[in-house]
């Protein structure tokens, strides 16, 4: 049985299309302790009053462990678009969840 206390979901990427989606997903099964983190607006009127918002990059370690230090449970669905630069792409996906993976196992 989920409490109140392990309720509380951080989720990378929320403002992208896989991210929005899990959010109503997760609001519409009562998990009502929702924290998105992306470097992107959260633009979305129907729910942006119901969730945090941090709108910082995965990348950064420091905001990541704060975001993390107030959740149970992390869903990674942080991406960079195709049309970003290479180089970009890179440091978000695979140096951003590298971030996700080391502060979840602090």
């Amino acid at each position: 049985m989920l409490t109140d206390d392990n309720k509380s979901i951080l989720i990378p990427g929320g403002s992208g299309f896989h991210g929005i989606n899990l959010v109503r997903y997760l609001l519409q099964k009562g998990f009502n302790k929702l924290t998105v983190l992306d470097i992107c607006d959260f633009d979305y009127p129907d729910v942006k009053d119901t969730i945090t918002f941090v709108r910082r990059d995965i990348r950064d370690k420091q905001i990541v462990e704060r975001a993390m230090s107030e959740v149970r449970w992390v869903v990674h669905t942080d991406a960079a678009l195709p049309l970003y630069k290479e180089e970009d792409i890179y440091s978000t996906e695979v140096e951003g969840t590298k971030v996700l993976f080391e502060t979840a196992l602090t």
